[in-house]
């Protein structure tokens, strides 16, 4: 709000500094029976009134879409204007201009003040509108996010609540896992982007966390090639998915279940690909996707709009994600 003000207030002083820098030099200054008093109060009146007339006014009635009624004040205006203009004729008579031709270059002023006004307003609307469509962003970004924290936790809380109920030596190292999850959500996701290495960081702990609840070995593999502190990534994306494939795979049936991450990043091209194995009782338990995929692809259309590709394929014994994101 603050920038958008500044830079209104800025281009409406040049304007005018620049309109009336003619009479700097009284040598500038024609009109005839005036002295330069008379002529910058005339100029003053008849440009400054008509211009914010129609930009805090008149603009309103565009604004609302009465157009009719805009024209009729714009006419009835003008029409008083020119019958000041005759009253006050003696100040801003011009030399070697016929006295048609005066009110013609009075009309013409007064049409390309008037326009001036209406392309500020515009730009003024504009920012107005650029901010407003922020501010819904923002807004539909923290809604998603706020999806996605509770849809986690409830899962994570619900496995320490089962391990803490038979004294399971796991359920302390699980907490502090969590812990780690939660202080990296609450208060490093607070940006629009996120260092991607630092959200790898948070996948790591997010699978040592499930891992912590199996007793026997798990096949999870987890692969990272091309990273650096420049790559940045809009937060909790990559995660939701990893999420998904705990959730909806057959890991923790199946003694043969698996789940591969891997995310490469070439040519400032991430390249995010999540699979794992599912069995046919699997997919008959998650038919809906719920909030998951959803939510990324939200997330994805308001960060990314086309610089993004999400592709899904569901096989018989394996789901598979690719996702490619421009970073």
């Amino acid at each position: 709000m603050k920038n958008k003000t500044t830079i209104v207030i800025l281009l409406h002083i040049i304007f005018w500094i620049l309109t009336f820098l003619p009479y700097a030099d009284k040598e500038n200054v024609e009109f005839v029976g005036s002295d330069l008093k008379y002529a910058i109060i005339i100029e003053f009146y008849s440009l400054i009134i008509p211009f914010y007339l129609n930009y805090f006014i008149f603009s309103i009635l565009i604004e609302q879409k009465k157009y009719i009624n805009y024209a009729i004040a714009i006419v009835s205006f003008i029409t008083l204007y020119i019958l000041f203009a005759v009253f006050f004729e003696e100040y801003w008579i011009l030399p070697n201009m016929s006295y048609s031709w005066q009110y013609i270059h009075i009309l013409i002023g007064i049409l390309f003040y008037i326009l001036i006004s209406s392309i500020f307003k515009s730009i003024y609307i504009w920012f107005s509108n650029k901010e407003i469509e922020k501010e819904k962003i923002q807004t539909e970004l923290n809604f998603l996010k706020n999806q996605i924290n509770p849809h986690f936790l409830f899962n994570v809380l619900n496995n320490i609540y089962s391990l803490s109920y038979t004294n399971d030596k796991k359920a302390a190292p699980m907490i502090a896992k969590l812990s780690k999850i939660l202080h990296y959500m609450l208060y490093d996701c607070n940006e629009n982007k996120v260092l991607l290495n630092k959200e790898l960081e948070l996948l790591k702990n997010f699978i040592a966390l499930h891992l912590l609840r199996f007793d026997e070995h798990k096949n999870i593999d987890f692969y990272d090639e091309g990273i650096n502190l420049n790559h940045k990534i809009a937060p909790l994306i990559l995660l939701t998915l990893l999420e998904n494939s705990f959730k909806h795979g057959d890991i923790d049936t199946n003694k043969k279940g698996w789940i591969q991450v891997e995310c490469i990043v070439d040519n400032n091209i991430l390249h995010y690909n999540v699979s794992n194995s599912i069995s046919i009782s699997e997919k008959l338990k998650h038919k809906s996707k719920g909030i998951g995929h959803l939510n990324i692809k939200k997330q994805l259309e308001i960060h990314y709009n086309k610089k993004y590709d999400l592709h899904i394929d569901e096989k018989e014994t394996e789901y598979i994600v690719n996702l490619k994101i421009s970073l």
